[in-house]
Order: C-alpha cells, then sequence, then structure tokens
C-alpha cells in the first residue's frame, strides 16, 4: 500500500506528516491519544512507513545496539551486585565451620529443613559445594517457609520447583490441561524472546543468505529484492525481524497475557488438588514431600553453582529464572531477587556467628501464607 492510499485511511482528527520514513503525528483534539494507541492497524502500517524506508545497515545497527544495550546493562547490575558482595560471595562456602544453626532467628522455621539439607548437601557435594545457609535463604525468598504457596509461573511447595525442574531432578509431578496450554504460550514467548536476543546473528545472516551478493539501501530494497526472488515465508520472517519493536513487543505481551491466563488457571488447580487428603496430593505431586523436595533442590543448584563456576549470585539468577531464561525475564525482578536473598544471607551470617542482631527490616516471615 502506498502512502497516499495509507493516508486516506487515517481518521479526520489525525494529521500525518511523513518526512524520510520518519512519522510525525498531530492530533487535533487535545488530550486524545495517539494514532498508535487508538488502533493497532494503523499503528502497524505506521510503523510499516517508517522501517521500510530506513537505511538498511542503520537499522540493523539500531537494533543490535538496542540488544547489546540491555544486556550490557543486566550485566553491569550483576557486576554492581558481585561487588556490593565480593567478600561475602569469597566465604560462601565456609558457614558449617564457623556459624551456629541454633542462633537462626527462625530457628522455628528452619527445622523441618535441616536434615534433609544436610543429608542433600552432603550427596551432591561432589557435583559442587553449597551453603546450607544459602539454601535456608533462598526457600524463605521463594516461600516464606510455607508449604501451600503458588505461583503463576507454575512453581509449587517450599522450594517452589517449577513442573519440568522438578521431574528433571526425579520427581513425579503430574499437571492439568491448563498447565500445558500455558506451557505451549510460555514456549511461544521464549521463542519471540529468543529472536529479539539474538538479532545480531539473525538479521546479518538473513542478508547474507538472501541478498545474492547485492548490495541494499533500505530496507524497503532489500525486502522486494525478497519479495521477486523467495517465498512469501521468506519475506514474512523479513518483516517480522526488521519490524518496529514496539509490535514485537506487543505480540510478546498478547502471549504472556494467554500465558498467564492459563497458569492463573492451573494455580486454581493447584490449590484444589492441595485441598485433597495428603496422601492422594503426594502421589499427583512430589513436590509436596519435603524431604524429596528439598534432595531436589539441592541437587539443581549444586548443577547451577557448577555451572556458573561457583557464583552464587548468578547460580541464584538461573534458580529464579532457568539457567536459559536469565536474559529473557525481567532484568529488575532478577537482579532485585539476588539481592534480596544476598541481604538476608549477610544479616544472618552475622547473627549466627554471634556477631549482631536481627535488623527491624527483616521480619519474621508468613509460614502459611
Amino acid at each position: 500500500m502506498d502512502r497516499r492510499k495509507f493516508l486516506e485511511m487515517v481518521p479526520p482528527a489525525a494529521v500525518g506528516i511523513v518526512l524520510g520514513g520518519v512519522s510525525a503525528w498531530l492530533i487535533t483534539e487535545p488530550g486524545r491519544r495517539t494514532i498508535r494507541d487508538q488502533n493497532q492497524l494503523y499503528r502497524a502500517k505506521i510503523d510499516t512507513l517508517s522501517w521500510q524506508n530506513q537505511n538498511l545497515e542503520d537499522r540493523l545497527s539500531g537494533l543490535i545496539l538496542q540488544h547489546e544495550a540491555e544486556k550490557a546493562e543486566f550485566e553491569r547490575a550483576l557486576q554492581e551486585l558481585e561487588e556490593k558482595y565480593s567478600g561475602l560471595m569469597a566465604h560462601i562456602r565456609e558457614d558449617g565451620l564457623e556459624i551456629d544453626y541454633n542462633k537462626h532467628p527462625f530457628r522455628t522455621q528452619i527445622k523441618k529443613y535441616e536434615p534433609f539439607l544436610d543429608d542433600a548437601l552432603k550427596k551432591y557435594s561432589s557435583i559442587y559445594p553449597v551453603s546450607k545457609l544459602l539454601m535456608l535463604c533462598l526457600v524463605e525468598a521463594e516461600s516464606g517457609f510455607g508449604s501451600h504457596n503458588f505461583s503463576l509461573a507454575g512453581a509449587a511447595y517450599d522450594w517452589q520447583l517449577i513442573p519440568e525442574t522438578a521431574r528433571d531432578m526425579g520427581l513425579h509431578v503430574e499437571t492439568t490441561d491448563n498447565y500445558e496450554k500455558g506451557l505451549d504460550y510460555r514456549a511461544k514467548r521464549r521463542s519471540q524472546s529468543s529472536v529479539l536476543a539474538s538479532t545480531r546473528n539473525e538479521l546479518r545472516g538473513f542478508i547474507q543468505r538472501f541478498s545474492d551478493g547485492e548490495e541494499f539501501r533500505t530496507v524497503g530494497d532489500f525486502l522486494e529484492h525478497l519479495d521477486e526472488r523467495y517465498s512469501q515465508a521468506n519475506v514474512n520472517r523479513a518483516k517480522y525481524l526488521f519490524g518496529e519493536l514496539d509490535n514485537q513487543q506487543l505480540y510478546y505481551a498478547i502471549l504472556q497475557d494467554k500465558e498467564r491466563g492459563y497458569m492463573s488457571l492451573y494455580k486454581a488447580d493447584m490449590i484444589e488438588i492441595d485441598k485433597l487428603p495428603e496422601a492422594e496430593v503426594l502421589k499427583k505431586d512430589e513436590r509436596k514431600n519435603l524431604k524429596l523436595a528439598t534432595d531436589a533442590a539441592v541437587h539443581y543448584m549444586a548443577y547451577l553453582m557448577k555451572k556458573a563456576e561457583g557464583n552464587p549470585l548468578r547460580a541464584l539468577s538461573m534458580y529464579n529464572a532457568g539457567p536459559g531464561n536469565v536474559q529473557i525475564m525481567p532484568y529488575t525482578e532478577t537482579v532485585g531477587y539476588i539481592d534480596k536473598i544476598f541481604h538476608k544471607y549477610h544479616q544472618y551470617k552475622k547473627i549466627l556467628a554471634g556477631k549482631g542482631s536481627l535488623p527491624t527490616e527483616l521480619a519474621p516471615p508468613n509460614a502459611n501464607k
């Protein structure tokens, strides 16, 4: 569709000015939302005009720079945490030699984990040594020492393992149709994220593969070349990759909403299942079995510590997000989660070593929330 035909479609309340492929919109009614917010169809067509006339290399470089900036910001935040807790991490494996767990502020809550933790920590030390205190801080952050917690990610019970991780660690976990549907949308969402995260390889590879040795000035020129020589599927793929990030993020949001919808239903399923007699629940979901779940959590953390080359900060980020998804989840959530655990670890370690008292901000968790 050319610009003239498109502009004829625009509602009279808006006056469009298109200069060099850059769309600027003047809204004649004060306080009225922009065309981009009013209608997704117009929004998509406006974006099409803007990026098709953009210099091909500039467009590619812009997408790459944006992704590299996001990665750099996440790495910067993690490095700041590593610097903040550098001394703590250097001694994180000495807990058993220097602290007395009888002094733990939440002694009553941690008692139920200790025998299972002690056994599992010995059992999986050959994979990688894991701190007992860190695991106690982890379970506090994940569930508040509570046994009836269910998240929209599908995580359940004390250690908040999702079904896939629990199964990988040898637990039996049955799920409902709602979870499987939610999982399907989660896979699509993460696939979407992976495309955005691999902009450099995806776009450069696409250009190289389909350019036939020709050089193209604009994105539109390249797409026209594709349209003449290749299948519509390839053209659509290119439009998707070169499309405005707003549109890609809009699609991501739709997938995320559908995922959350089904996961909300699965959470409701889990709450109802948990009301069954305990023997029946344990047959369906071994995450409720504290001994087995603690064993699985320690096994998983030992694996993550090895994967993170002994860096507990990065191992925790993978526990929270999943080993392949740290770059996908919201960076602020990841960093905040890690900071919360390490703050507790730092305070508890001083208390258990007889060198401090419990700060007022570390109130006892609700063990039955």
